[in-house]
C-alpha cells in the first residue's frame, strides 16, 4: 500500500486448532505487481480486519552493469 492505494491484496485462511497453537504462512504475493514508483512502499498485515503488522518495502531501480 502506497497510503492512497492497494496494489496488490490476498488472503490466506487458517485455522489454530488449539489457543497455543501456531500456524506458519508464506505467501507470495509481489510475482506480478508492478510499482509505478520507486520509493517505500509498506506491506501491511491484517488479522481478522485488525491491522497487526506494517514494514517498509523500498522499491529501489536496479541497473543492469
Amino acid at each position: 500500500m502506497d497510503e492512497q492505494q492497494v496494489l496488490a491484496q490476498a488472503e490466506v485462511e487458517f485455522e489454530l486448532k488449539e489457543m497455543e497453537g501456531h500456524a506458519t504462512n508464506v505467501h507470495y504475493f509481489l510475482a506480478g505487481v508492478q510499482f509505478q514508483q520507486f520509493g517505500l512502499h509498506h506491506v501491511e498485515i491484517y488479522l481478522q480486519d485488525e491491522l497487526r503488522l506494517r514494514f517498509p518495502l523500498p522499491v529501489v531501480r536496479v541497473v543492469a552493469k
